[in-house]
């Protein structure tokens, strides 16, 4: 009898606990509402809005400064071209409350030309886009930081809660930043070197990929550390921690720029770096040019030849309506390699076709002529041109190459420093 009273004991003691434990449980429906709640008023109650930087799965990163309102409306510009630095663009957004709260910005905004399907709205992928996203999941929240995952391509979305100081000229501070940073490109020397930490790197900055790169030598082996990055308005931030001799960082700023004196300098961790040009490279990448004529993609430079600093050195802008040269490797049965100088908007190309051939000891990279010049007659001028040109391409020293961002890669002669080409 007593162990029957013990056990009806226990098995009453088991159900009230129970019981007070269901009651204290919070119903799913009151959950959602709550963090729906809690991610409006975080998103609206910022006086100054919000600063967004948005790294595409495609590559690239991109600043924006959103406002956001209690209406649903939100207010955006963003750093991708100048003209959308100057005006706000007002859109609707949700925070969805679905099984994973989301932050959907669900009508047209300058979010969405990242993803447009027509390569010429806003380049990229065509009929991807660069592979971005307008509506992002909540992955990890605090007071003044907000860190977001795209719900399609996986993008990431860092929102920081903007100072009184950021306010509608932040973006266009952040542009002018990012062209600043581009000057870089201006120095008469290619080659440029840096010390960390007591170790000497060369690097390349490309904003027009959002890229920085850096170059380095470990027990003899060749290195190379890339950083995918977007402006603020005081420098850049990177999607990724970097790390270069152990000195690990989120950020470059205060970046000086004296190209025609070919030196500079930024800031990393509150030390200042000094930029040094150089006429030779400190390490070369003997494997870049197979990489570089292994890709299978159409190679793209806006202005060929940089000469002493000097873009566009060759004059090809002299050829109505230049684009941009081309370039293709193994065109045909024969590994023939192409460069299509392309004009008058498409419509006319001419260009050599060569073989390449690579010093796999050396790391050089040369270009042996086979046909001078095929397809349109670009007439007398053009054949000058076109000329001056063939020069440069078929230099008997030929190209060092030096890989820039994720596909992308610069030529550079390897005897003259002064003279190379940037392939994205």
């Amino acid at each position: 009898m007593k162990k029957n009273i013990i056990y009806y004991l226990f098995i009453l003691v088991l159900f009230s606990s129970c019981t007070k434990q269901e009651l204290k449980m919070e119903r799913p429906d009151e959950k959602l509402f709550r963090v729906h709640q809690e991610y409006m008023d975080m998103l609206t109650e910022a006086e100054s809005g919000w600063v967004g930087y948005l790294f595409p799965r495609g590559g690239r990163g991109f600043t924006f400064r959103f406002v956001f309102t209690e209406n649903n409306r939100v207010r955006t510009s963003a750093n991708l071209d100048e003209r959308y630095t100057v005006s706000e663009l007002e859109s609707s957004f949700r925070v969805v409350a679905d099984q994973t709260p989301s932050l959907s910005f669900d009508t047209y905004s300058y979010l969405h030309l990242l993803s447009d399907p027509d390569e010429f709205v806003f380049g990229g992928a065509r009929g991807q886009g660069h592979y971005s996203d307008f509506e992002f999941s909540f992955m990890k929240v605090s007071k003044d930081t907000i860190q977001l995952k795209g719900n399609h391509n996986g993008s990431t979305l860092l929102l920081i809660r903007a100072s009184l100081g950021q306010d509608v000229n932040f973006i266009r501070n952040s542009y002018a930043l990012n062209r600043k940073m581009a000057e870089i490109n201006d120095f008469p020397k290619y080659h440029k070197k840096v010390t960390i930490n007591n170790t000497d790197f060369t690097f390349t900055i490309s904003p027009h990929i959002n890229s920085i790169a850096f170059y380095h030598q470990e027990g003899g082996t060749f290195k190379q550390t890339m950083g995918i990055y977007t402006a603020n308005d005081y420098g850049i931030r990177f999607k990724e921690p970097v790390e270069l001799a152990g000195e690990v960082f989120n950020e470059i700023t205060d970046f000086k720029i004296d190209a025609r004196n070919n030196q500079g300098s930024f800031v990393i961790n509150n030390k200042e770096i000094k930029i040094t040009a150089l006429d030779a490279p400190l390490y070369i990448d003997r494997l870049a040019p197979t990489r570089f004529r292994e890709i299978p993609k159409q190679f793209h430079s806006r202005h060929m030849f940089t000469i002493d600093g000097v873009h566009d050195a060759i004059g090809l802008r002299g050829l109505e309506d230049f684009i941009g040269g081309f370039y293709l490797s193994n065109v045909n049965q024969t590994r023939h390699d192409a460069m299509y100088l392309v004009y008058r908007t498409g419509s006319r190309y001419v260009g050599p076709l060569f073989f390449t051939h690579i010093e796999e000891q050396s790391g050089i990279m040369k270009h042996i002529k086979d046909i001078e010049a095929y397809g349109y007659n670009p007439g007398p001028e053009g054949i000058i041109i076109l000329r001056r040109f063939n020069d440069q391409w078929f230099d008997e020293a030929g190209f060092y190459v030096f890989q820039t961002g994720p596909t992308d890669y610069d030529l550079v002669n390897a005897k003259n420093g002064n003279i190379w080409v940037r392939f994205n």
